[in-house]
């Protein structure tokens, strides 16, 4: 899953070059990617993690993994399955765009809120936001490469449907162009 997303991330900036998952960042973030799921049994966590993945693979809804999780989920935790879906679903997809965009020299990144109005303010204020790609995101809690970070706490990646997005300002594209251009007036 973390490969077909940084693939699909390089495809949308117009990239060629194929999805490095040994690029020691992608690496990384797979190892560490090991923040546990509360709803779930410690001895349960790599299954639960293969299963979502085969999900995701598959293009299944957020329902669909629901599911999954609930095959695995502890008693009395059942309630928490749609949270560890979304979450585990949506942190995969923003790391795996954000390694793509990287991988393809994107210049900047730009972070996308996506919930209602007051839902985790300081995610909300930072919408549209746009900063350097190798440069950290500020918010209250902490300094983020975007969001789904996995240094993020709870409560900034549970449940999240943030996203991160590649930026690529008029005049700096490679060779050849960009499909996406960003024009905003530098300060």
């Amino acid at each position: 899953v973390f490969g077909d997303g940084g693939a699909a991330a390089i495809a949308v900036v117009g990239g060629t070059t194929p999805f490095d998952m040994e690029n020691p960042q992608a690496q990384a973030y797979l190892r560490a990617r090991m923040q546990l799921m509360q709803t779930v049994a410690s001895t349960a966590q790599q299954p639960v993690r293969d299963s979502l993945a085969a999900g995701l693979a598959e293009g299944e809804t957020i329902q669909q993994l629901e599911a999954r999780v609930l095959m695995w989920a502890q008693d009395g935790m059942e309630r928490h399955a749609e949270t560890v879906a979304r979450t585990e679903a949506q942190t995969a997809l923003n790391q795996s765009a954000l390694q793509g965009y990287k991988q393809t020299d994107v210049p900047y990144k730009e972070w996308l809120a996506v919930g209602p109005p007051g839902d985790r303010e300081w995610h909300t204020s930072m919408n549209g936001v746009t900063i350097p790609i190798g440069e950290n995101f500020d918010l209250d809690t902490g300094s983020f490469n975007g969001p789904g970070d996995i240094s993020m706490g709870p409560e900034d990646v549970c449940s999240c449907r943030c996203a991160i997005a590649p930026v690529v300002i008029a005049g700096e594209e490679p060779e050849g162009g960009w499909p996406i251009e960003v024009e905003f007036e530098e300060d």
